[in-house]
């Protein structure tokens, strides 16, 4: 969460990971929605300010343990992680006809069969036709975690 104002692109729609997880530089597509929400923040004192600072600290990360525990609380969800919204994202993308090499690029993945796991991507027989983009049913011992919803 060490992303500073400067990494953002409003014009172009996107932002710089300058060492993202895996350690390569990625750029990243924003949505309307979160470009909005950014504008919503207003201009920083400083680009080098987290966008996610703390309020009387800026260049310092804010710490959503708490907020995220009692949103999952009031929302009544259990047992699910920050890091599950990664395959969240992943299904979200598959169900509405992301390619996997889409998705990989999104996620930071080197390897498409992580990029399977993750966007909950299940071999089909040949003879199967596919007949749509939505989600096969999974068990819950092939699924490694929990992926929230659509919402309508």
């Amino acid at each position: 969460m060490h992303l500073r104002h400067r990494d953002i692109n409003m014009t172009a729609g996107t932002t710089h990971l300058p060492d993202s997880t895996n350690g390569d530089p990625r750029v990243l597509p924003l949505t309307k929605p979160v470009l909005d929400k950014i504008r919503r923040f207003g201009r920083p004192a400083s680009p080098d300010y987290l966008l996610f600072g703390r309020p009387a600290y800026p260049d310092r990360p804010f710490h959503f343990q708490n907020p995220w525990l009692k949103a999952l609380a009031d929302a009544h969800i259990e047992e699910f992680r920050f890091h599950d919204l990664r395959h969240t994202c992943a299904s979200y993308l598959a169900q509405n006809g992301g390619g996997l090499h889409d998705i990989a690029n999104v996620l930071g993945h080197r390897q498409l069969d992580v990029t399977r796991r993750y966007a909950h991507e299940r071999r089909r027989k040949k003879t199967t036709p596919r007949r749509s983009a939505a989600p096969q049913a999974v068990s819950n011992a092939e699924r490694p975690c929990r992926s929230v919803p659509l919402l309508a």
